[in-house]
């Protein structure tokens, strides 16, 4: 009897072992389900995010593959700056027609060539400085908001700052650190009350680039502090790779407007 139960519990082992091996020795193919596809196209300068290859443009380098995990982060890397729209480089210099467009700390620059920035990269410090204090000057006129973005206190005596060529104020420096742990949460604030001070004296009832189409309501953009209304995406694109020469038609419909 003990004979027979060895040989049925063997039996059983044997049968048991030919079930699993199969299993075991089934590869599956590693490029399936399981392989990320990239869904984007992000700027190798972090300029832009776009649904399709090509070239940025606002820098004009070759838009680079992202995987599916890494939309959402493109998308807060580039809503987190505005474009650089001075007419002159950082360090005083005019741009010219085809300005060289470089990234400096995850900020856009553009300068009038090569040795311009090259010049720039000898003090970035004291270039920079000079650059945030054109745009506070230019931005604070339009700036939205009365009262710290982070506390909601009252900007009695702000401190302006300037990040990647966006104008915010707080109401103190210690506010700072916390704006720059969520940029992202708090340019769309700001952006909305932007939009909200400006809009129904918005200029223009056509798009500034296409101007025989109308403004959709839908492609409302904050650049350079300003509220621009366009027909289309591609208009926005448009206007980020020459932002000095929009915002300059902007300005000078809003003047005439006034």
């Amino acid at each position: 009897m003990r004979k027979l139960n060895l040989l049925a519990l063997l039996i059983a082992l044997l049968l048991a072992g030919l079930a699993i091996t199969p299993v075991l020795a089934h590869d599956h193919d590693s490029s399936g389900t399981a392989a990320k596809h990239a869904t984007k196209y992000a700027c190798p300068m972090g300029c832009k995010t776009m649904d399709k290859p090509g070239k940025c443009p606002v820098c004009g380098m070759q838009m680079e593959a992202l995987p599916d995990d890494a939309d959402a982060d493109a998308d807060t890397q580039a809503a987190s700056g505005d474009p650089y729209y001075l007419t002159t480089s950082p360090t005083g210099r005019p741009l010219g027609d085809k300005p060289v467009i470089d990234d400096y700390n995850g900020r856009q620059l553009r300068f009038a060539s090569a040795e311009d920035e090259a010049q720039f990269n000898k003090n970035p410090d004291k270039y920079l400085a000079q650059v945030d204090k054109k745009i506070i000057a230019d931005q604070a006129p339009l700036y939205p908001l009365t009262t710290c973005p982070i506390t909601g206190e009252a900007l009695d005596s702000p401190v302006d700052y300037v990040y990647n060529n966006r104008l915010v104020r707080f109401c103190c420096a210690g506010c700072i650190s916390e704006f720059e742990a969520d940029p992202a949460k708090y340019l769309t604030l700001l952006d909305a009350a932007a939009k909200k001070a400006q809009v129904a004296s918005y200029p223009l009832d056509h798009c500034l680039v296409e101007t025989n189409e109308k403004i959709d309501g839908i492609h409302d953009n904050i650049i350079a502090g300003r509220l621009f209304r366009f027909c289309c995406p591609d208009c926005v694109h448009e206007v980020e790779a020459d932002p000095a020469k929009y915002i300059s038609q902007l300005d000078a419909a809003r003047a005439h407007k006034s």
